[in-house]
Protein backbone atom coordinates (compact mmCIF):
# COMPACT_ATOMS: atom_id res chain seq x y z
CA UNK A 1 0.00 0.00 0.00
CA UNK A 2 1.58 3.23 -1.16
CA UNK A 3 1.48 6.72 0.24
CA UNK A 4 -1.02 7.92 -2.37
CA UNK A 5 -3.38 5.05 -1.61
CA UNK A 6 -3.44 6.02 2.08
CA UNK A 7 -4.20 9.67 1.33
CA UNK A 8 -6.80 8.96 -1.37
CA UNK A 9 -9.83 8.68 1.01
CA UNK A 10 -8.81 11.89 2.81
CA UNK A 11 -8.28 13.84 -0.40
CA UNK A 12 -11.79 12.94 -1.55
CA UNK A 13 -13.27 14.82 1.42
CA UNK A 14 -10.86 17.72 1.78
CA UNK A 15 -13.41 20.19 0.40
CA UNK A 16 -15.88 19.26 3.17
CA UNK A 17 -13.22 19.83 5.82
CA UNK A 18 -12.24 23.17 4.29
CA UNK A 19 -15.91 24.25 4.02
CA UNK A 20 -16.55 23.43 7.68
CA UNK A 21 -13.40 25.29 8.75
CA UNK A 22 -14.37 28.30 6.62
CA UNK A 23 -17.86 28.33 8.11
CA UNK A 24 -16.51 28.35 11.67
CA UNK A 25 -14.00 31.07 10.81
CA UNK A 26 -16.70 33.23 9.20
CA UNK A 27 -19.12 32.76 12.09
CA UNK A 28 -16.46 33.52 14.72
CA UNK A 29 -15.29 36.63 12.85
CA UNK A 30 -18.87 37.87 12.45
CA UNK A 31 -19.54 37.48 16.19
CA UNK A 32 -16.25 39.16 17.13
CA UNK A 33 -17.01 42.09 14.82
CA UNK A 34 -20.45 42.52 16.43
CA UNK A 35 -18.87 42.36 19.90
CA UNK A 36 -16.23 44.93 18.95
CA UNK A 37 -18.88 47.25 17.48
CA UNK A 38 -20.95 47.05 20.67
CA UNK A 39 -17.84 47.68 22.73
CA UNK A 40 -17.06 50.80 20.68
CA UNK A 41 -20.64 52.04 21.00
CA UNK A 42 -20.53 51.48 24.75
CA UNK A 43 -17.28 53.42 25.01
CA UNK A 44 -18.35 56.32 22.80
CA UNK A 45 -21.99 56.69 23.89
CA UNK A 46 -21.81 55.88 27.61
CA UNK A 47 -18.28 55.83 29.01
CA UNK A 48 -16.87 58.99 27.40
CA UNK A 49 -19.88 61.21 28.22
CA UNK A 50 -19.95 59.84 31.77
CA UNK A 51 -16.24 60.49 32.22
CA UNK A 52 -16.61 64.05 30.89
CA UNK A 53 -19.49 64.63 33.28
CA UNK A 54 -17.32 63.40 36.18
CA UNK A 55 -14.56 65.79 35.14
CA UNK A 56 -17.01 68.70 35.24
CA UNK A 57 -18.52 67.78 38.59
CA UNK A 58 -17.93 64.51 40.42
CA UNK A 59 -21.09 64.96 42.50
CA UNK A 60 -23.57 65.08 39.62
CA UNK A 61 -26.89 63.25 39.57
CA UNK A 62 -26.24 59.81 38.08
CA UNK A 63 -29.94 59.09 37.60
CA UNK A 64 -30.24 62.14 35.32
CA UNK A 65 -27.30 60.89 33.27
CA UNK A 66 -28.91 57.45 32.96
CA UNK A 67 -32.13 59.07 31.74
CA UNK A 68 -30.35 61.46 29.36
CA UNK A 69 -28.47 58.70 27.51
CA UNK A 70 -31.44 56.31 27.76
CA UNK A 71 -29.11 53.71 29.23
CA UNK A 72 -31.76 51.11 29.92
CA UNK A 73 -32.85 51.09 26.25
CA UNK A 74 -29.42 50.32 24.80
CA UNK A 75 -28.55 46.76 23.79
CA UNK A 76 -24.79 47.32 23.99
CA UNK A 77 -24.80 48.30 27.68
CA UNK A 78 -23.53 45.49 29.93
CA UNK A 79 -26.13 43.81 32.11
CA UNK A 80 -24.33 44.73 35.33
CA UNK A 81 -25.03 48.42 34.61
CA UNK A 82 -28.71 47.65 34.08
CA UNK A 83 -28.68 45.81 37.41
CA UNK A 84 -27.08 48.71 39.30
CA UNK A 85 -29.29 51.31 37.63
CA UNK A 86 -32.49 49.42 38.39
CA UNK A 87 -31.46 49.00 42.02
CA UNK A 88 -30.56 52.71 42.33
CA UNK A 89 -27.02 51.87 43.44
CA UNK A 90 -25.53 54.99 41.91
CA UNK A 91 -22.27 55.04 43.88
CA UNK A 92 -21.39 51.54 42.69
CA UNK A 93 -22.62 52.46 39.22
CA UNK A 94 -20.23 55.40 39.12
CA UNK A 95 -17.27 53.26 40.27
CA UNK A 96 -17.99 50.54 37.73
CA UNK A 97 -18.36 52.97 34.83
CA UNK A 98 -15.07 54.68 35.69
CA UNK A 99 -13.29 51.32 35.84
CA UNK A 100 -14.85 50.38 32.50
CA UNK A 101 -13.63 53.69 31.09
CA UNK A 102 -10.08 52.80 32.06
CA UNK A 103 -10.51 49.26 30.77
CA UNK A 104 -11.92 50.19 27.34
CA UNK A 105 -10.00 53.41 26.72
CA UNK A 106 -7.43 52.59 24.01
CA UNK A 107 -4.92 55.15 25.25
CA UNK A 108 -5.12 54.01 28.88
CA UNK A 109 -5.43 50.26 28.44
CA UNK A 110 -1.84 49.89 27.24
CA UNK A 111 -0.37 51.80 30.18
CA UNK A 112 -2.03 50.02 33.09
CA UNK A 113 -4.51 47.34 32.10
CA UNK A 114 -7.41 46.74 34.48
CA UNK A 115 -8.00 43.08 35.18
Amino acid sequence: MGFHEVLKPISDYWFIIVAIAAFFHYYYRKEMTKYEDWQNEYFENILVPFHLQCLKSFSFDVSEFIDSVQLLNKAFVPSYLHYLACRNEYDKFKEVVLVDYEKYNPSLSDMHPVK
